[in-house]
């Protein structure tokens, strides 16, 4: 059964390959589409505007475990070797929708303070388009 009512975001992850990033903190999607720009003399100064190219990303972050299965290490692992990713945004809940696709690792970046946990940021970039799917148990 899908989630109901508002959705508390303790629930939503980034998955690897069907496996989620450990320790995490903040998971992001976006969706977005260039607009092409027509302009004419007889237009009267205001433009019409068609779609262009789409793109779409994630992004997250996380508590650095050096034992994590999905971690830090698979992320560096994947970018160094440039590698293809399967990237799913989900719930895991049973009737909730989830995005998933390929996608390239844009960036991964770590950071700590003094007497502080380690972090690291993570971000994803679309390579085609995504599939929207319903979450079946």
């Amino acid at each position: 059964m899908a989630t109901a009512g508002k959705v508390n975001g303790t629930i939503v992850k980034i998955q690897i390959s069907n496996v989620a990033i450990e320790e995490q903190i903040e998971a992001a999607i976006n969706f977005s589409r260039e607009l092409i720009e027509f302009m004419n003399k007889d237009s009267g100064g205001y433009p019409d505007f068609e779609y262009g190219k789409a793109s779409w990303d994630m992004s997250g972050k996380a508590h650095l475990t050096f034992d994590a299965t999905t971690g830090y290490d698979t992320l560096v692992a994947a970018l160094m070797a440039k590698t293809k990713l399967t990237v799913t945004f989900t719930t895991d809940v049973s009737g909730d929708f989830e995005f998933s696709g390929t996608m390239l690792i844009e960036s991964l970046g770590m950071s700590t303070g003094t007497e502080d946990g380690i972090e690291f940021d993570y971000s994803f970039k679309g390579s085609g388009a995504p599939t929207k799917a319903i979450i079946e148990a």
